[in-house]
């Protein structure tokens, strides 16, 4: 739901940086598209990194340490 959620609010951010920039202009549509598209690939790759930044890693066994035998 948080990712869900954090897309939407992504491309409706990015879909108003894009109208913001050329209001009132013929090309406004198409930088709303843009800036949505770039806004949810940003969003990815940012979501991906931490995905794996933060995995747990695959534990490995440990070698077995010497005992101490007199």
């Amino acid at each position: 739901m948080q990712v869900a959620l954090g897309l939407v609010a992504t491309i409706v951010l990015s879909g108003l940086l894009g109208y913001i920039q050329d209001a009132g202009t013929s090309r406004v549509w198409l930088n709303v598209a843009l800036a949505a598209i770039g806004g949810v690939i940003i969003y990815f790759a940012i979501l991906a990194y931490l995905i794996y930044r933060y995995q747990p890693r695959h534990r490995q066994k440990a070698a077995p340490s010497p005992t101490n035998q007199s």
